[in-house]
């Protein structure tokens, strides 16, 4: 893919001719130059996230709709199954920060922070995103959770002024396929900046009329000139992992694409919608945070790459083993209860005439001599 062809041929909707090209907007440009290189360095992973997906949802609709078909090898949920009992599992541990006092008269202080700690942990909000960020932590190696000062405000019933709806400290979910990390890190956080990250982007496909309504109330953010664009459109080169359904189900909504670049060596945190810089500040100052707001669940780290192994790359072997054991299984019953029955004659072997089947009968291509009932003799399969 070339990204400065992309940008050249960016066409204005409802134009036949290309718009000039966006160099003046050298922070959109920079921001999406670093999304291009993040994406390749993901790339290979996406193979595996996919492998995972039909694995997980192995049968998918298919069965429900066309029932059995004795062709077809029966799959079991196995993936499924440890995935929830571990999630199960890790949602039972101990709490995951331990506050210490310098001195005594601090005391006080831990306890209320503690307390405080505990008040976020109780909210259904941070159990719901916290399961999601551990299945993700199974199914493709890395589950991202977001932690922060969140203030949140919305324009209801008319009004003039946007009302506040939540401001306080706050957590997040968000998805493996949303987050781009810095293609040189092996971890998110270091101390001592020998691995962590330089900058990451966050991704964010949001419906117009919610961009409208959440992000352009924002104190310093300027969305004049962003347009909506159709879910297809707006996924560009954005290696989206989609399948079918999802294609289908949002092909006509009208998306806003966003990227927050969050850069910890310039402390900078900028925003681009649909390749126009709206924002443009200090990560330290927006997100409350010197580092990044971002927390990494990791099922089995690697010492070469940021991303993980999934659960899926070592149960896979033995999970189509037992699937493939299990059908060559009911396929011999199948056959045994069942057998084909073949008239014998000088006729060959052509699969797709001669089906094996169940009750399949083959016939003779030649007239017989004798009684047909003679030359009939069932053959079963497996033995």
């Amino acid at each position: 893919m070339d990204f400065q062809k992309y940008q050249q041929e960016y066409i204005v909707q409802g134009s036949d001719k290309p718009a000039p090209a966006k160099a003046f907007d050298t922070d959109a440009t920079r921001v999406e130059q670093r999304f291009f290189q993040m994406s390749l360095a993901k790339q290979n992973r996406r193979e595996a996230w996919d492998g995972m997906q039909r694995l997980y949802y192995c049968n998918d609709w298919q069965w429900i709709v066309n029932g059995d078909d004795f062709n077809a090898p029966i799959r079991f949920p196995t993936l499924r199954d440890i995935t929830m009992a571990l999630t199960d599992k890790y949602m039972e541990d101990l709490p995951e920060a331990v506050l210490l006092p310098h001195f005594d008269e601090d005391k006080h202080l831990i306890t209320a922070k503690k307390a405080y700690i505990e008040y976020i942990q109780r909210q259904p909000q941070y159990k719901k995103v916290r399961r999601m960020a551990i299945q993700d932590m199974f199914m493709a190696g890395d589950g991202f959770l977001r932690v922060g000062y969140f203030h949140i405000k919305k324009k209801l019933g008319g009004a003039e002024e946007p009302e506040t709806l939540y401001r306080d400290v706050g957590i997040s979910y968000v998805s493996y396929r949303d987050v781009f990390v810095d293609e040189s890190a092996t971890t998110l956080h270091d101390p001592q900046g020998e691995m962590g990250a330089r900058d990451i982007i966050i991704r964010r496909l949001m419906p117009y009329s919610r961009f409208v309504e959440e992000i352009a109330p924002r104190e310093g953010f300027n969305t004049a000139g962003v347009m909506s664009e159709a879910f297809i459109q707006t996924i560009g080169v954005d290696y989206l992992v989609t399948n079918s359904r999802e294609i289908m189900e949002k092909a006509p909504v009208q998306m806003v694409k966003l990227y927050e670049y969050e850069n910890v060596e310039t402390d900078e945190y900028i925003v681009v919608a649909n390749g126009h810089t709206i924002f443009k500040g200090s990560l330290k100052k927006h997100r409350g945070v010197k580092g990044f707001d971002l927390i990494n669940y990791k099922f089995e780290p690697r010492n070469d790459s940021f991303w993980s192994n999934c659960l899926g790359e070592l149960l896979a072997p033995h999970i189509y083993a037992k699937d493939q054991i299990f059908n060559l299984e009911l396929m011999n019953l199948k056959l045994s209860l069942q057998p084909v029955l073949a008239v014998s004659g000088d006729f060959g072997y052509n699969p797709r005439v001669h089906v094996l089947q169940p009750g399949g009968i083959w016939t003779a291509g030649s007239k017989l001599q004798g009684k047909v009932a003679d030359n009939i003799a069932p053959i079963v399969t497996g033995k």
